[in-house]
Order: C-alpha cells, then structure tokens, then sequence
C-alpha cells in the first residue's frame, strides 16, 4: 500500500502539480539542486582573480545513462561510479587546510537565454551545458558550471556527441530514455575544465525539497566549446517547447577563478594594474577629442564652401567636403570606442575597489537545516525511494473575478474602475518640462551607439505577431518570445512592451464615458528590483470604412482574429503605425495614475500611462473585434496562454485548446487542466518544420523624432564648442 501511495505521488509531481499530501519530504532525504536562472553572461573584470583554483579530477565514463526531460532542460543524474569532481584549493596554503569539495550531481542541457533585439550576450553560444556540484564536507552548497557550446564544423570537446550515439534524447515532459547506449565513445567533461577559467558568483537556485532554495556559487566558462551542428540540433529539438527566458544580470564585480587538474602545478595568475591602463585610455580620449573638434572645423569650413552661390563651388570643393564628412564620422566613431574604454575602465576600477571575494557568502549548513528535516513520525527502517524531480505546475486556464479582490484596501484600482478625470494626474509636457514627455521607439538603443541605434532603428523590420483570445482582450505579443513590440521611453529609462491588450469597449472613462475600445501596452519586468509600466491608448470610431480612417496596425491583425480561447499568427505591420504620436515619436499630453492591471497580478502597483490624443478605430475594425471578444471583466476568461507552455505534451499530441466549460472533477482537484497549444491561422515557423512566415519591411518615412535625436552630435563639457 505504501508503494502504491509515493508512485502516485511522484506521477502527479511529474505531470501536474508538484506535491500530494505526504509528499513533504519528498526530495528532502538525498537534495538535488537545479541549474537555476539563465544569466547574461558575466563580464570578466582582469582586476578581480580569487584566491582559488578549481582543482578537477575527471576520468572518462563509458556506461549507459538515463536522461530525463524536464520542463526547462534535459536531466542526466551522475552515477555512483562517476568520477567527476573538483576542489576549490588555494595554492598558497602550505599547511593544506581543508577546502570545499564539489561532487558532479547531475548534468543539464539547457537553451541559452534570449537577449533582447539589438544586443548580444557578451559570449556567442547556441546551448549550454550545466554542471550540477554538491559540497560534501558539510557546508550545504551547491556548485553550478555553465558551459556554453556554438556549432563548428570541427567539434573539440563535444559532451553531446557520446550521449546520443546510438540513442535518442526524451521528447516528452517526463519520458526516461538511455543515453550514451553504444559506449564506444565515452563521455569525457574533462574538457569543460581544461586549460579554463570562469567567472565566479554567488546566486541561490531551486530544490527538490519543498520548493525551497540553496545557495550555490556560479562557475561561467569563459570560452565557448563547439559541438556539431547534427549534435546541437538533437538537444535543441528536444528542447523546443521549453520556455524561452530573458536573461538575469550578473552581479556587476565577478571573480575569475582559473582551472587546474588535480596533481599538476599551477599558479594564480595577478591582477591587472588598470589604473595603469586608464591612464593610457586617457590619453587616447584626449586625442581623440582634439581629431572630433579639427574635423569639425573642417567641415564646418566646407559647408560654408558650398553655401556660396558663385562659381567658386566647384567639384573640388564638394569632394573636400564628402571627405570632411567621411573624416568627422571617423572621428565621432574613434572617440566613442575611446569613451567606451575610459567607461569600462572606471567601473571596473570602482568595482575591485568595493569587492571582496565570497563576501556575499550565505552561511555555512543553514541553508541544509531550513530544508526540512523530516518527521519523526515518517522514519522507517526502509530506505525511501528516490524522487524524481517535479515539473513546475501550470496556471488554471479559467480565471474569475475573484482575481481583483483585496486590491481597494492597498488605495489601488484597476483601470476599469479609474475615471481619468476625477482619479488621475494630467501632465502636459510643454508646461511640466520636456522630461515629462514619453518617446516611442521601435527596437532599445541601450547597447549600441547613437548612430548605430538611428540606423537599426530605420531599418526595423515589422515583428511576427502572435494573438491570443482571452475571452474579453486580445493579447498581442512579438515572436520570438521575448521580443518586445516597441519600446516606452519615459523619464530617462526604456521600458519595452511586453504585451498589447485589446478590448471593447475601453476600460478606462474619462468623465463616466468610455471609448469603444482601448490598446493596452504593458511593460512586466523580468527582474524585481525593475518597475512595471503600462500605457493606454482610447480609441475613437471613425465614422466611415475608408482606408484613412482605419487603425493600420490592427487591421493587420483582422486577417486572424482567433476566437475565445484561440491563438493565432500573423505577420505584424509597424507599430509606429498605432497611434499619431507613436509616428511623431513623442506625446507630451496624457493622464498619469498609480494602479493595478486588470489581470496579470491584479494586486501589484504599476504606473498607467493614458495618451490624451485618441486613436482611431474604423467601423468595420469595430464590428470585428466585437464579433470575437466579450466585455472586460466578463466572468469567464482565458488565463494567458503564454503561461501555458505546450511543453508538457510531444509535438505530435498538439489539440486545440479547451472553450469555455467546466473543468473536470480532476481538474479540480489538482487545480489545473491540459495545457494550452496552438491553433494556428497561418503556419507556425518552427525548429523542425522550417517554415518561415515573410517579414513586412517598415514603411518608408520621414525621419522619426527618435532617429533625429540619436543622430545628433554627443556633445560633451570639454567640447562645448561644438554645439553651435
């Protein structure tokens, strides 16, 4: 009988929910950690060097393995027999002390985060393998070493390539396959510490027991190895229904920590004298400044040239002056490498100043003792069988109401219950101060510089859209997963859209009136310490069909429209095009409050942002967006599907997603029901299929507020003079 109870549970923490009653020390006994966040990846500082070395002793392993596919990676769990682990050892240290001893635990494959559109990770890779240590000497930590992998056509240390020879990876949320069947190439992650350095932090990732954290020290190879493309493509494909995620920041000081194979001599390497090199960086600056300020008088010279209107602007002068132009562009570009490196410098400066290695260390076996010890009552002279781990649980598909309770005694409102007029803040930019204004951009200008950012910026292509029906919105979101439909410019900082909603009619009302229908765009942070936005755009019936009166960027949705509790594709058009003052790049008009969303954490604080200038919405768009969606607030509606992940069901079990009906008995009791897939309009691109939907070119235009801005000259305090 006993047998029979824990087998239940395990199957339910695999397939739904994670927990059964008597299941409160599952996992507690033996403690598996997870690989955690995807981290962007850690910037090396040359003058932070711990005083370790990551002292490794790995011997090649021939056997079969068992890989098993979680919600988020595939999950290889080190044998007994494994010989894979490594010391954190300080060569100083005569006396040998005792240092902290990691053991491989289990290996994870997992895809790399997505960085947003327009920077890059700091380390070029396709796949990351992570290494799963725990201490034994008693401390309770956990090791994690990411290595990043990119394609080659000759792979050097590929951990990939024994593991699928003669197998097949798990394709379902749950499925146990062997891998590494044929043993005649054996697995060998020796290569993952070889002639290596990583950057060392401290971070704290889930467990198998009770949800709870640990904490764990972050090893970051810092050089990718190369797999095979067939190797790469095999995991990825497995992997294809895990959850795309934004990539965490590191802390801004990490450590290097260089690696060494036990029995061998080696030294730490010495910090570097960067204070040594900004001097230098300084001096480059410097020069560079006096190369902008000549080339700028030179041009100035040529434009004066060419403003003449004799015979004296010949093609002699005009070819001076294309050069001059080519010669202040070089300068602007030289100066702002020069800047870049004189920045980074100063921070890396200030940064090794202020670090101390493992100083942020959590305490030493505190974190074993808060993981539950188990009842006295649960001992038995029989061992407890071993936990598989628990895929996370997925959100209801049905959502109430009841959502927004308890929110009015935190003074906050959703916007269905705020009258701008009487509830909200009006700010008028050209009184307030131009700070006040909100810019609109299409794609983040924070990793590049100006001039780069207004020419991506002109050339942006129209994002691929996905449109959700949640009964009483349509939820717009950019593909890939990630991506942002445009970016909120607002007091200094970018806030890129997560999400667009729609409904009819509008939720907001300005003097007990209500448009008849309203786009919500909303920014949702991935990081706590990270504000949420949101901005409101009303819009207003034209009161005829013609293709002036019509919303451009919704009419490219109506093509598609998904009923309730559908998804749907199609190929987006500009989102400048939504609004006026999206296509001027600015508004400095609009009503301002601090409250809730409707759903999406109701009881959460974020500030609204509500455009004075309404939008316009034809009779015809109208009627179409009525005919598929039903009031704001209606009593059922759909959760958001992206929560939904179809990950837990292989690609061949895809179905339409439920309507509007009761869940189950079942559903009930476990709190969830099948998971969401897609029903799509137009084909879906994917990984296996290659299909490809055409992206639709921006629309030429005049140049935008945005792009005008960006191109204009960085002046700086030492060079006022160029301003005029």
């Amino acid at each position: 009988m006993t047998t029979v109870a824990v087998s239940f549970c395990v199957v339910l923490a695999l397939g739904v929910v994670g927990y059964c009653e008597g299941s409160g020390t599952i996992g507690c006994t033996t403690l598996y950690a997870e690989s955690g966040p995807s981290y962007k990846w850690a910037v090396r500082n040359p003058a932070l060097v711990a005083p370790y070395l990551l002292d490794y002793e790995v011997k090649k392993y021939r056997n079969p393995l068992m890989a098993i596919l979680l919600d988020h990676a595939i999950r290889i769990t080190a044998p007994a027999d494994m010989t894979a682990n490594f010391n954190l050892t300080d060569p100083t240290n005569k006396s040998g002390g005792s240092p902290e001893k990691y053991v491989l635990q289990s290996i994870e494959f997992r895809k790399p985060a997505v960085v947003p559109e327009g920077s890059s990770q700091t380390l070029s890779h396709v796949l990351e393998v992570v290494l799963i240590h725990k201490e034994i000497t008693g401390t309770g930590y956990f090791a994690n070493v990411i290595v990043p992998y990119e394609v080659g056509a000759e792979p050097g240390v590929n951990i990939l390539a024994p593991l699928l020879d003669q197998s097949t990876l798990p394709q379902r949320v749950g499925q146990e396959t062997p891998v590494a069947r044929a043993g005649v190439m054996p697995l060998n992650i020796a290569g993952a510490f070889e002639n290596a350095s990583f950057q060392h932090f401290w971070t704290s990732v889930p467990t198998s027991c009770n949800n709870s954290n640990t904490g764990a020290r972050i090893f970051m190879r810092n050089a990718s190895l190369v797999a095979s493309k067939e190797s790469v493509n095999a995991v990825l494909d497995a992997l294809q229904w895990a959850p795309n995620e934004a990539p965490v920041a590191p802390p801004a000081a990490t450590f290097t920590v260089p690696s060494c194979a036990r029995g061998s001599t080696c030294s730490l390497p010495k910090p570097a004298d960067l204070a040594k090199e900004l001097t230098t960086a300084n001096k480059t600056q410097a020069d560079a400044l006096k190369k902008l300020q000549d080339a700028k008088k030179a041009m100035d010279a040529s434009l004066l040239a060419l403003g003449k209107q004799d015979d004296s602007v010949t093609n002699a002068v005009y070819d001076t002056a294309v050069k001059n132009r080519d010669d202040l562009r070089n300068a602007q570009a030289a100066l702002d490498i020069a800047d870049k490196q004189v920045s980074e410098l100063q921070e890396e400066i200030t940064n090794s100043k202020s670090a101390t290695f493992d100083s942020n260390a959590p305490p030493k076996a505190s974190n074993v003792k808060s993981l539950s010890a188990a009842p006295a009552a649960a001992a038995s002279s029989s061992p407890a069988p071993a936990a598989k781990p628990a895929v996370s649980a997925k959100p209801a598909l049905l959502s109430t109401g009841s959502m927004v309770q308890g929110c009015e005694s935190q003074g906050l409102a959703s916007p269905s219950r705020v009258d701008l007029a009487r509830d909200a803040e009006h700010v008028d930019a050209n009184t307030a101060g131009a700070s006040e204004a909100l810019l609109f951009w299409r794609l983040s200008a924070t990793p590049l510089t100006p001039s780069a950012s207004a020419v991506a910026e002109a050339t942006a292509e129209s994002p691929q859209l996905r449109v959700a029906n949640l009964g009483d919105r349509l939820r717009v979101t950019a593909m890939p997963e990630g991506k942002p439909l445009l970016v909120l410019f607002v007091h200094g900082q970018e806030f890129p859209v997560s999400f667009a909603d729609i409904s009819t009619p509008a939720e907001h009302a300005t003097d007990g009136k209500k448009t008849p229908a309203e786009i919500q765009l909303v920014h949702l942070p991935k990081l706590e310490s990270s504000r949420p936005l949101a901005l409101a755009v009303q819009l207003d019936e034209s009161m005829s069909d013609d293709k002036d009166d019509r919303n451009p960027w919704l009419q490219q949705l109506l093509g598609a429209l998904p009923q309730p509790g559908e998804l749907a594709q199609v190929s987006g058009s500009d989102p400048m095009s939504l609004h006026k003052a999206f296509h001027r790049g600015v508004a400095g008009h609009y009503f301002r409050y601090t409250g809730t969303l409707s759903r999406d954490a109701p009881c959460a604080a974020i500030k609204w942002h509500v455009l004075e200038e309404r939008g316009k919405v034809s009779r015809q768009q109208l009627a179409a967006l009525q005919q598929v969606l039903r009031p704001p607030g209606s009593s059922q509606t759909f959760a958001d599907p992206s929560a939904l992940q179809a990950s837990v069901l292989a690609s061949s079990q895809q179905q339409r997603f439920t309507g509007l009906e009761q869940p189950s008995l079942i559903q009930r009791a476990v709190g969830d029901v099948a998971p969401v897939t897609k029903v799509v309009r137009q084909p879906f691109a994917s990984a296996k299929s290659g299909l490809k939907t055409a992206r639709q070119p921006v629309a030429s235009e005049k140049p935008s507020l945005k792009s005008l801005l960006l191109s204009l000259p960085r002046m700086q305090a030492a060079n006022a003079e160029l301003a005029h």
